[in-house]
């Protein structure tokens, strides 16, 4: 059975959850681009980038939420 994307975020370290995140950030960056440009074939792809972020980006601080309490 496959886990879900958030339990798989929920395994990673701090650091790697940062290095995911800028990669995404980096992506939805060259697929606006591509937008401006009348390059994109599929719109969707935007949205789904979006959401990948708002994703790590949850993990990300209920991780530091942890540390803090700890």
């Amino acid at each position: 059975m496959k886990k879900n994307k958030l339990e798989e975020l929920r395994e990673k370290t701090v650091d790697d959850l940062g290095e995911k995140c800028s990669s995404l950030h980096k992506e939805l960056f060259n697929l606006r681009t591509k937008q401006k440009l009348g390059q994109l074939k599929n719109f969707s792809s935007l949205g789904l980038v979006k959401r990948d972020i708002a994703r790590v980006e949850t993990v990300l601080g209920e991780k530091k939420r942890d540390e803090k309490k700890r």
